[in-house]
């Protein structure tokens, strides 16, 4: 991803920058309705078209993105964001959001957690709702040796990559 330079005009400088803030700030709500449950807004980050590409599947289209199975209520996830990374392209962007997320199996014992870091590789769209995710990948570069998908039960994310003794580094 090549460092994206500020236009030097002043009206395409204040484009760039409101640009850049918006798909920031789409990045945030995306990590924010996944710890919240949220799974209408999480589906929402997504272009209508867009593809959600994890370690327990790929999904295509926000209808399917907003019909995935999330983690059970009683898992609470934080995901803390870092850097992100954006080249724009008109109306078009992409993306590195990096990342470490903590996963609580237990809301009565918090010491029963996982970690993981890795990024998001992001694919945006401008559209009559604003930035949008066109695709959105999780690439996980380490990870506890608790897996991050365990406690899932067999509906939920992970349940397949468990049932296979897979953790979210080991794989699709």
């Amino acid at each position: 991803m090549a460092l994206s330079t500020a236009p030097q005009d002043p009206a395409e400088r204040l484009a760039w920058l409101t640009d850049r803030e918006e798909i920031r700030a789409l990045a945030i709500e995306f990590a924010r309705s996944i710890d919240s449950k949220d799974q209408a807004s999480y589906a929402q980050t997504f272009a209508e078209d867009g593809v959600a590409v994890l370690p327990f599947g790929e999904f295509k289209s926000r209808a399917t993105i907003a019909a995935m199975h999330g983690p059970p209520a009683h898992i609470g996830t934080h995901h803390l964001l870092g850097q992100t990374v954006i080249d724009l392209h008109g109306d078009t962007a992409t993306a590195r959001t990096y990342l470490s997320v903590t996963h609580v199996f237990e809301p009565t014992d918090k010491t029963q957690k996982a970690h993981s870091g890795g990024w998001y590789e992001q694919e945006l769209v401008r559209t009559a709702e604003g930035w949008r995710f066109a695709r959105v990948q999780l690439v996980v570069l380490w990870e506890d040796p608790r897996p991050m998908l365990d406690n899932h039960g067999p509906d939920a994310p992970g349940a397949a990559l468990a049932a296979a003794g897979k953790s979210i580094t080991s794989g699709l």
